[in-house]
């Protein structure tokens, strides 16, 4: 696959969707809950990371930016 700008914008984007997840955890009281999300976080970015699709790669940061709000409300419920 050629890497050209749009290739590095989305994998940054990517990177800033997980920086912005991993933070966001700390917010969880429970120790336990919070390394558990931690860990699942990463393992689903950990999956993802060789991919070049750049279709393919749009799709996924679409589903994290939803998932993240999805996380962000359910989470803002609780407390």
């Amino acid at each position: 696959m050629k890497f050209d700008l749009k290739y590095f914008i989305l994998k940054n984007n990517a990177l800033l969707i997980y920086r912005e997840a991993i933070k966001y955890t700390y917010r969880i009281k429970d120790y336990q809950t919070r390394v558990d999300t931690q860990n699942f976080i990463r393992n689903e970015y950990e999956i993802s990371r060789k991919e070049e699709n750049r279709k393919r790669i749009e799709y996924m940061l679409g589903n994290a930016r939803k998932q993240l709000n999805e996380f962000k409300q359910t989470y803002s419920l609780i407390k």
